[in-house]
């Protein structure tokens, strides 16, 4: 047995017969569950053994204290040993931290932050919005401020929550605070809902929410409408949701816009209306909501709701795209299936057989049999052949009602947004494997 085989052998034994990516891959999960401490345990045995797959979230666990105590030497040093293997994220967050950490290394951020945006840049100037807000930092932190006002507004412009940040810091504004009348309201309620400050109490946030919503607040009528349609803090209750959402949609909110679509076309609460429901699909997909954006282009492409047009549903397949990669790159099966029928849609083959194939082995019923369809006609056929029963899924509106109800939110850790959880593995091929799959706190909540 060649050394190579040997080293793979004992590596396979170590690990209980798993495979490093079968660990990783078990890791991921965990931490999807909520299970940070054995995750964590993972990520720093695979890291020991030389897996260096686990570095990033063996690095941003020791930053914010999940599954571990937080531990800011720690994750720099973890960071680093990324960042010195090229990986531009890496070397973004190693720059952050030391960069906030130590006045006197000031010059070694900026070192990083030059090589991360190196490598950035390209990905930047085609309109990733991470890599945007990256470029962004560098240009501020070289003392450009319209430079990097510049680059965060095209980042926020397309829902980049750190970018938003960084405006606010730059003009002052808190970015934690919402304005206009209720905003007072809606920020208790929001610290109450997720335990700023230590003090959790989903009743005191439904208090908050409601005197918010009563006084025209769009944001904390719709998280009322989410906290009576899911019995949480309240009894539930589907017709007073309808009612908020229907508030706070008529005062532009997209998320309560794309639910109610939701609602509508799959009669959820309400007598079943696909021309309704495509509307309201419509109405949050122009405002870059992105589950709004695919809901409306299958309407589209189906004729469901609307009259079929399948050249404008293919451009709004492209337009999702953008935001549909940042939700199947977090592991979510349902939308690296989805993500592979905007490719699909739009002519991309083998980008559509790469997230079909991830959500296959996922076991994702629909992406299988996806895949299957695509070799017959002749394309991937090195692709691996699924046996897919027909009885859960014939198109990825079977999955629905699971699918489009799906909710993310940046971790909240001490009060900071840690919104780079979301972002992980978007920016462009340089990244990509190196996320190993969302580490977030959990929360319902839209995401455009």
């Amino acid at each position: 047995m060649g050394n190579d085989m040997k080293s793979k052998y004992s590596a396979y034994k170590s690990g209980g017969g798993q495979t490093p990516e079968e660990r990783i891959a078990e890791a991921e999960r965990l931490n999807n569950e909520g299970n940070y401490e054995e995750a964590f345990k993972i990520f720093k045995s695979e890291v020991e053994q030389g897996n260096r797959e686990g570095l990033l979230s063996l690095a941003f666990a020791y930053e914010v204290g999940m599954g571990t105590e937080q531990d800011t030497a720690k994750a720099i040093e973890t960071f680093l040993v990324a960042a010195e293997m090229g990986n531009p994220l890496a070397q973004f967050r190693a720059a952050e931290l030391i960069y906030d950490g130590n006045a006197d290394n000031k010059e070694k951020a900026i070192v990083w932050y030059s090589k991360a945006y190196g490598k950035v840049l390209g990905m930047a100037m085609e309109g990733d919005d991470y890599s945007q807000f990256m470029v962004g930092r560098y240009n501020e932190v070289n003392g450009d401020k319209e430079k990097a006002v510049e680059w965060y507004q095209k980042s926020a412009a397309q829902g980049c929550d750190d970018a938003q940040e960084a405006l606010d810091a730059l003009s002052g504004k808190s970015s934690r605070s919402s304005s206009g009348p209720g905003a007072e309201f809606y920020d208790q309620a929001e610290s109450f809902r997720y335990g700023y400050e230590g003090k959790e109490d989903i009743y005191k946030a439904f208090e908050y929410y409601l005197k918010a919503a009563e006084m025209g607040h769009a944001e904390a009528q719709y998280e009322l409408a989410e906290l009576y349609n899911e019995g949480e803090g309240v009894e539930e209750d589907k017709d007073k949701a309808l009612q908020w959402y229907h508030k706070s949609a008529a005062l532009g909110n997209a998320d309560a816009q794309h639910q109610l679509g939701f609602c509508y076309f799959f009669g959820e609460g309400v007598e079943e209306d696909e021309a309704v429901g495509t509307e309201w699909y419509r109405k949050a997909a122009e405002q870059g909501h992105t589950q709004a954006q695919y809901c409306y282009a299958e309407s589209l492409y189906e004729g469901s709701g609307v009259p079929q047009n399948q050249n404008e549903a293919r451009e709004w397949f492209r337009k999702a795209i953008p935001g549909t990669r940042k939700l199947a790159e977090k592991g979510y099966d349902s939308w690296q299936c989805n993500l592979g029928v905007c490719y699909e849609m739009i002519g991309e083959y083998d980008n559509a057989i790469e997230w079909y194939r991830k959500a296959a082995d996922q076991g994702h019923e629909t992406a299988q049999k996806k895949l299957n369809e695509l070799r017959g006609k002749g394309y991937g056929n090195s692709a691996r052949s699924y046996n897919s029963s027909p009885s859960n899924s014939s198109s990825s509106n079977d999955n629905a009602s699971d699918d489009k109800k799906i909710k993310i939110i940046s971790a909240v850790i001490g009060g900071v947004v840690l919104s780079f959880i979301p972002v992980i593995g978007t920016i462009g091929g340089a990244i990509a494997g190196w996320f190993l799959g969302p580490t977030i706190y959990k929360k319902i909540r839209g995401e455009k």
